[in-house]
C-alpha cells in the first residue's frame, strides 16, 4: 500500500508514511491495531499537531441543531481554534449539538498539553473509522460458508506478511 492510501484517513504525512511502511495488513483488525500503535507510540507532538491542524470541522451534528446553538458552536469553536491552534476535535457520532457545545466549553479551560492529549484520542477515533470505511479489506466475510471462512483464515494466518489483497479464487465454494 502507498502513503496516498492512508492520506484520506489522516492528513498527517508522518502517520500516512508509517502506515504505508507497515503494510500490508492481514486484516482490518490488524490495520487498526497498527494504526493505534503508530498514533500512540510512534508519532511526536509535531505529527499530532500536523494531523489536527488539517482536520476540518465536522458538521455531522449540525443537522438537528437550532440556530442559536449553531451560532454558539461557531463562536466557541473560533475561540477554541484561536487558543489551541486547531479545530475542536470530538468524535460526534451519536452526540447532539448541545452535548458537543457543552464539551467544547468544558475543554476550553484545559491546559494545552491536556487538550492535545484529549484531541489526539478523538482524532484516532476518526482515523479508525476512516480505515474501516476504506475498501482495503474484503467485505461481507460474515456471509461466507464455513469452508470458505476456513480458507480465508488459513490465508491470513499462514501468509500474513505477504498478502495485502485476497485473490477472488479463495472465495470459491470448491
Amino acid at each position: 500500500m502507498k502513503t496516498e492510501d492512508f492520506s484520506s484517513c489522516c492528513v498527517g504525512t508522518t502517520f500516512a508514511n508509517k502506515m504505508a511502511m507497515a503494510s500490508p495488513f492481514s486484516s482490518l483488525e490488524h490495520a487498526i491495531t497498527v494504526a493505534r500503535d503508530i498514533w500512540s507510540r510512534k508519532l511526536n507532538v509535531r505529527s499530532w499537531l500536523e494531523a489536527l491542524s488539517g482536520r476540518s470541522c465536522s458538521n455531522e451534528y449540525l443537522e438537528t441543531a437550532n440556530e442559536a446553538t449553531v451560532q454558539e458552536l461557531h463562536e466557541w469553536g473560533s475561540r477554541y481554534e484561536e487558543k489551541f491552534g486547531y479545530v475542536f476535535v470530538i468524535f460526534v457520532a451519536g452526540r447532539t449539538s448541545e452535548d458537543i457545545l457543552a464539551e467544547l466549553k468544558m475543554h476550553f479551560n484545559n491546559l494545552h498539553g491536556v487538550e492535545l492529549e484529549i484531541a489526539s484520542k478523538e482524532e484516532l477515533k476518526y482515523i479508525e473509522r476512516a480505515i474501516r470505511d476504506q475498501s482495503f479489506f474484503p467485505r461481507n466475510l460474515s456471509k461466507l460458508t464455513t469452508k470458505e471462512t476456513v480458507i480465508v483464515n488459513f490465508v491470513f494466518v499462514n501468509f500474513e506478511n505477504t498478502l495485502s489483497i485476497i485473490p477472488k479464487f479463495f472465495f470459491s465454494n470448491n
